[in-house]
């Protein structure tokens, strides 16, 4: 695991983790940035984005990483998908 002492936000520990050589990899502001890996196979085993799970509705009101970002998080009891955006907003998953 990387030692998140070094790094002066999470941002900067979340550029690490994706490519811990040090290029910087990041684009301008106003890139667009993709998750896990491009093109999956039907059969794929990894390559993934992942997000956080909970067993039930979110209920609490999540801190502020920075400005233009939306928390979010799976519901595994209820297969919903949750946003906060001014409050909790979700979407059952078939």
């Amino acid at each position: 695991m990387a030692d998140t002492n070094k790094f002066p936000s999470r941002v900067d520990l979340i550029r690490y983790l994706a490519d811990p050589s040090g290029v910087d990899r990041t684009q301008a502001p106003g890139a667009d940035i993709g998750l896990g890996m491009p093109s999956l196979a039907t059969t794929a085993t990894q390559g993934f984005a992942h997000i956080a799970t909970m067993a039930g509705a979110p209920t609490g009101v999540p801190s502020q990483l920075t400005a233009g970002f939306a928390p979010m998080v799976y519901d595994t009891t209820n297969h919903k998908w949750w946003i906060y955006d001014g409050g909790w907003k979700g979407v059952v998953l078939a």
